[in-house]
């Protein structure tokens, strides 16, 4: 891209005489990233030094002290608690911060760093290995007058905690998962767990709530939900909109909010470029104007990456310019608004100093009494991360170095085509040289996963109905399918995730919703499970989970079955049984269906899943034996937002005629899948 249309300002940090100063946090193991920073009442900032990508590195918690303006080492996860070297690290504390009414820490730890060995992160390819896997995330309780840390368990095991509140009111910690996308409340009383199920496709990890202990979270697909904390009831309150940008189709979660004097939250959504604006008294969603001035340039890629209102009632607000994945190469400016859509936003100029450009801002916080926003300054490829400080007294008096210079951080250049002619130093090959490498590495961990470690079904194409979004939020898990071959059409009986009856009689052709009628009935049954207690294979020491619950009977007159341990088995028409192994995981055999493939191949497809997995699709037959094809997804694009990551796919329908094969999920997000040409 060229730089004809950037203001004269773009490549001047503001820099510590002009209100913004910057504090590294130092690492020896090279720690690159820092996603989290809480105010605690005491002034006191907590901020976490990550590790991502590339660094196998442990997550070290730091405290700035704003009386002795000091930054100090609270705790390293790697001392305070042993890790199988092998092991995916605890990398990250990633939006979890969180203060007690004693000034006591709550925190959770997080992962995105490859384990030792590895070239890419590989938590959902390995999230239940005994060796490698992720054991989940442990929530820590930091006590900063002693400095002491201690674990209070792993409350969800192999899955990762992406997003976290404290509720004072029931001492209760709210959090998010990466994996699975389940919403939980964990009370630190009595230790009891309540999930409340899918809420977003995939992580989704800001959590807030408003005056009335309302929690709000929000799905990838921009549905944002309310909770009542103490009666756990659930409001959807709509799906938020997105804007021109060509991410915020697919990736349209709430990723910050700030709250106005007046009461209603401002939110920032990915990766709009306008904010959205909620009222928790009535629930109601408005936006406000785009917040690109007309001074500044309109990449194909922004996004707004920090918001705070003042006490004055003005909006101080950050966006990356342009955005780039991993953050190198971006910078981030500094805008000002009076809240006004007639009125126009000012440009301040870039967060930085002379020899640093600031990328990106993992989380951020107000303090009116100083009246500063302390902000985790991060994610400019491997250089570390630090504490940036914005003093809004200075910046309204617009002070500057009478002469502004152009940063020398090459980073901020490397975007642009002009870039070796607008870096104000020499060598500038060599200067962004690490930075080139870091984007090597991040095209490669991407290349290698596509072709060595792709966790996913892989077909011609995948289109996803998105069967909970047609009805109450909470009865939209899909529990039975079938097809009516006379009309050309399927049906699907949809109820709540846990199951029981059924709510609802859901029509659908060609991926279109026909007809949608209440049920209120038991589930059709379409049960697989023989009806006397047959002959089964088992694990070692396992042969209580041995129980047939699929069967399917081939055209050989012999049956294939699955039991609810994941063993698959063939008896021949004469008794003979013959073994092919176990699934992956903790996952039992669903449901089994076949039919000729276009090779002429008689072939059986099958779901299975569990509460703790992932859940997958199987193929099997004489020929290839059995075979696992991966998780279920349609991962989404700007073409065709349907963006789907389902863990409990439960039935499925093959059609021969025209080699579609529908798999049906009974997760809270309730989707039915139409595969066509499934590779195997």
């Amino acid at each position: 891209m060229n730089t004809s249309h950037l203001p004269d300002r773009f490549f001047h940090p503001i820099g510590e005489n002009g209100g913004y100063r910057f504090m590294e946090l130092p690492t020896s193991e090279g720690h690159n990233a820092a996603w989290d920073l809480a105010l605690a009442r005491s002034g006191n900032v907590y901020i976490p030094m990550c590790g991502e990508a590339s660094k196998s590195v442990e997550v070290e918690l730091f405290q700035y002290d704003a009386e002795s303006d000091e930054l100090s080492s609270c705790f390293k996860m790697g001392d305070a608690f042993y890790r199988e070297p092998n092991t995916i690290p605890h990398s990250k504390i990633h939006t979890s911060l969180a203060e007690m009414e004693d000034g006591t820490l709550l925190m959770a730890t997080h992962t995105t760093a490859a384990s030792k060995g590895r070239p890419a992160w590989l938590f959902e390819q390995n999230y239940l290995d005994l060796n490698e896997g992720f054991p989940g995330s442990h929530v820590l309780h930091y006590n900063p007058q002693n400095g002491s840390v201690r674990s209070l368990g792993i409350p969800f095991p192999r899955d990762s905690i992406y997003g976290a509140v404290y509720d004072a009111a029931t001492h209760a910690y709210w959090f998010t998962t990466f994996l699975r996308g389940h919403l939980c409340r964990w009370s630190l009383d009595s230790g009891e767990l309540v999930n409340l199920g899918q809420f977003a496709e995939v992580g989704s990890y800001c959590l807030f709530s408003d005056d009335r202990r309302n929690l709000y979270a929000s799905s990838r697909s921009g549905h944002l939900f309310r909770v009542q904390m103490d009666s756990l009831k659930v409001e959807h309150l709509g799906k938020m909109e997105g804007d021109d940008h060509p991410d915020t189709r697919v990736h349209r979660m709430v990723a910050k909010k700030t709250r106005h004097p007046d009461g209603r939250i401002f939110m920032v959504v990915h990766f709009c470029n306008r904010l959205t604006i909620l009222d928790p008294k009535s629930g109601q969603i408005s936006y406000s104007r785009s917040l690109i001035p007309s001074c500044c340039p309109t990449f194909q890629k922004t996004k707004i990456n920090m918001a705070h209102w003042d006490s004055d009632g003005v909006l101080w607000y950050a966006m990356t310019f342009p955005y780039n994945e991993g953050g190198v190469g971006c910078t981030l400016q500094l805008f000002r608004w009076s809240g006004s859509d007639a009125s126009e936003p000012d440009y301040l100029g870039m967060i930085g100093s002379e020899a640093r450009a600031s990328a990106s801002c993992g989380s951020s916080a107000y303090c009116a009494k100083t009246d500063r926003i302390y902000l985790a300054d991060t994610n400019h490829g491997e250089i570390p991360p630090g504490l940036g400080i914005l003093d809004l007294a200075k910046l309204r008096e617009g002070r500057h170095p009478v002469a502004r210079k152009k940063t020398v951080d090459a980073n901020a250049y490397l975007l642009f085509d002009e870039a070796a002619d607008l870096y104000p130093g020499s060598h500038y090959e060599e200067a962004v040289h690490e930075s080139r490498e870091t984007l090597k590495f991040l095209h490669s961990a991407q290349a290698f996963i596509h072709e060595s470690a792709n966790p996913y079904v892989q077909a011609g194409s995948i289109d996803a109905l998105r069967v909970w979004e047609q009805v109450p939020f909470g009865e939209g898990a899909v529990l039975a399918m079938d097809f009516d071959s006379e009309a050309e059409k399927v049906i699907c009986w949809t109820g709540h995730w846990k199951g029981g009856i059924a709510k609802w009689r859901i029509e659908i052709r060609d991926g279109l919703v026909l007809n949608i009628e209440r049920a209120e009935r038991e589930i059709p049954r379409f049960s697989q499970k023989p009806s006397d207690r047959v002959q089964s294979v088992a694990r070692a020491g396992r042969r209580y989970c041995a129980e047939v619950t699929a069967e399917l009977r081939l055209e050989s007159g012999g049956l294939l079955r699955g039991t609810e341990d994941g063993c698959v088995f063939l008896v021949s028409p004469d008794g003979v049984m013959c073994s092919y192994g176990s699934l992956s995981g903790g996952v039992s055999i669903r449901m089994l269906t076949g039919g000729r493939s276009s090779t002429n191949e008689f072939v059986v497809f099958g779901v299975a899943s569990g509460p703790n997995d992932l859940g997958l699709l199987f193929v099997w037959s004489v020929e290839r034996g059995l075979l696992e094809l991966g998780r279920v997804c349609a991962p989404g694009s700007a073409l065709d937002p349907q963006q789907c990551f389902s863990t409990q796919p439960s039935c499925l329908l093959f059609d021969p005629a025209s080699q579609r094969l529908l798999v049906g999920c009974s997760d809270q997000l309730g989707t039915v899948y139409s595969l066509h040409g499934v590779l195997v």
